[in-house]
């Protein structure tokens, strides 16, 4: 494994594990019941740690009869998510490994359903180490991956069955969740007939008394090239957590709206959220507006965890079937950046009027770095918000010294849950002062606020002046014959070229769309290509991925 090296100092972590302590009371995390609970909760986390079996359990002590999830196959309470996960578990070690030892990875390629939950927490109560694999990658990408970090046990959607044929011969046990409609539940080999084993001919199988919690592995999202496989460390307590709540209301008993993929470092973190505040995580293996919108009535949705690329079709819908939207308490955008507009019609039409929109700034690699408040973002929707406790944050300048406030220069960050590298030793991250590049330019305003202008490669330089597409694409979602855009820039020497991809609603000639950026955002911006398409090709996490974008004839990305 190739180490980052980012680090965050002792007496920062104790600030951040004292400091979190009210938000993670009040938001349920820290609960004292009776004599019995509290023992409950104790043993867990003495047991399997901060991990997802400790807080099954803790859910399962404290409310076993609530929904702890919801997907397109029905229910889970927690008593049968935790039974389910344990069952799992004890099927999985009468397995072995090649030399005879219990399994040590698992690996899991599959979207949002229980074929991701009850492996991650089986996983947990095993002690094994968990990849999780990005099934938005292409086949190819699935396969190489599958075959260059293998594992003991590998869940696979039936849609990604090819990727099996590329298995090493160390994995030799390989066990698919076909979670398709058309494939019959008992299968053999299922997750289904796993679970079914466990609560039947293994369900003497004894788990591991203190099992060693392992790291997670996670894709990165690998919009610019090839996914990378990035190690999160274990987590030793709910600091991290905290410095979360401390921003965002999440509440005990919550109904929470996921659209995200919990195969991204951002959903993932989202299902401990769900879990250890003891609320009902709701969520699709496919994004779809009309379902998501009969959601958030059927189940009182009170809290919605998404993308802005979702988010504006969401409320689209909202406002065409006029849904009562009025107990959604919180919305937190994350993945891709949330246009202004977009941030102040949300906060019109959800909620009580006051705002909901929160803004999480991060990535795979860093986890957490800023979160704008609700009450952040009705004052400036533009902002990515300030640091949490516990981290580390500074932009710094071509000369590798520290910028002041103002001025704009690479975005580094490092905290407690900041990834601990790369699984491959050919992939490396730029390291500064034990804090991690993200790759972005921004600048900290006066009042401690970052501002992210966009990823540090795609600006360009005219005239003198510094282009960044991201202020060019801000701009063309505010005008109404814009639907969705992308902009990217390269610079070639001395030329900058600027290309816009666009989806329209009403026709708009590429002269008036050029006078109108020329206008709203600068002389020097602009566009040398406009191309009109369909859809644009993002990722689970609502990034567009540039290499699948068309090309335009004599023109670089």
């Amino acid at each position: 494994m190739h180490k980052h090296g980012t680090h965050v100092s002792a007496r920062t972590q104790i600030t951040q594990m004292f400091g979190s302590l009210k938000p993670l009371v009040k938001a349920g995390v820290l609960r004292t019941g009776g004599p019995k609970e509290s023992a409950g909760l104790i043993g867990a986390m003495g047991r399997w740690g901060m991990s997802l079996a400790a807080l099954a359990e803790m859910g399962a002590t404290s409310f076993p009869h609530r929904t702890a999830l919801i997907d397109d196959r029905g229910s889970l309470s927690y008593s049968e998510l935790r039974e389910q996960a344990r069952a799992l578990a004890r099927s999985l070690r009468t397995y072995s490994d090649h030399d005879g030892s219990d399994i040590s990875s698992i690996s899991v390629i599959a979207r949002n359903s229980r074929g991701l939950v009850l492996p991650l927490i089986a996983a947990a109560y095993l002690g094994a180490e968990a990849k999780i694999l990005n099934p938005g990658s292409s086949l190819a990408q699935l396969q190489d991956i599958a075959a260059e970090y293998p594992s003991s046990v590998t869940f696979i959607d039936a849609e990604f069955d090819e990727v099996l044929d590329k298995l090493s011969a160390d994995n030799k046990i390989s066990v698919a969740e076909w979670s398709d409609a058309g494939q019959a539940s008992g299968t053999p080999g299922s997750l289904d007939a796993l679970v079914a084993a466990g609560q039947r001919e293994y369900r003497h199988v004894v788990l591991p008394e203190r099992p060693t919690q392992k790291s997670t592995v996670v894709m990165s999202s690998g919009t610019r090239g090839v996914p990378k496989a990035v190690v999160l460390p274990v987590p030793r307590t709910p600091k991290v957590l905290g410095s979360i709540l401390e921003r965002i209301p999440f509440r005990s008993g919550d109904v929470i709206q996921l659209s995200v993929g919990m195969f991204h470092a951002w959903g993932w973190l989202n299902l401990h959220i769900s879990m250890a505040t003891g609320s009902t995580l709701l969520t699709r293996r496919w994004f779809d507006m009309d379902t998501d919108i009969r959601d958030i009535s059927r189940h009182k949705v009170t809290g919605i965890v998404s993308a802005a690329v979702y988010l504006r079709q969401v409320l689209a819908g909202v406002v065409d079937n006029r849904v009562d939207v009025s107990g959604i308490r919180y919305i937190v955008s994350a993945g891709n950046a949330i246009p202004p507009e977009l941030v102040v019609e949300l906060n019109d039409r959800f909620g009580d009027g006051t705002g909901v929109v929160h803004n999480f700034y991060g990535s795979t690699e860093h986890g957490q770095i800023t979160l704008a408040t609700a009450a952040d973002m009705v004052v400036d929707p533009t902002t990515a918000g300030r640091p949490g406790p516990g981290v580390r944050l500074a932009i710094i300048g071509d000369d590798g010294r520290e910028l002041p406030d103002g001025q704009t220069g690479v975005i580094y960050s490092s905290n407690s849950m900041t990834s601990l590298g790369f699984l491959s030793d050919k992939d490396s991250g730029d390291v500064l002062d034990g804090m991690l590049s993200t790759g972005d330019k921004g600048f900290i305003d006066d009042d401690g606020k970052l501002y992210v202008c966009g990823r540090a490669d795609d600006m360009v330089i005219r005239g003198g002046e510094n282009i960044h597409p991201r202020t060019i694409e801000e701009f063309l979602l505010t005008l109404p014959q814009i639907r969705d855009a992308f902009v990217i820039g390269h610079q070639d020497d001395l030329v900058a070229t600027i290309n816009a991809y666009i989806i329209t609603d009403t026709d708009i000639t590429d002269e008036d769309l050029n006078t109108a950026v020329l206008s709203g955002v600068n002389q020097f911006c602009a566009l040398d290509n406009i191309v009109r398409v369909e859809t644009l090709p993002r990722n689970d996490s609502g990034k567009v991925v540039p290499r699948l974008l068309p090309e335009i004839p004599g023109s670089t990305r």
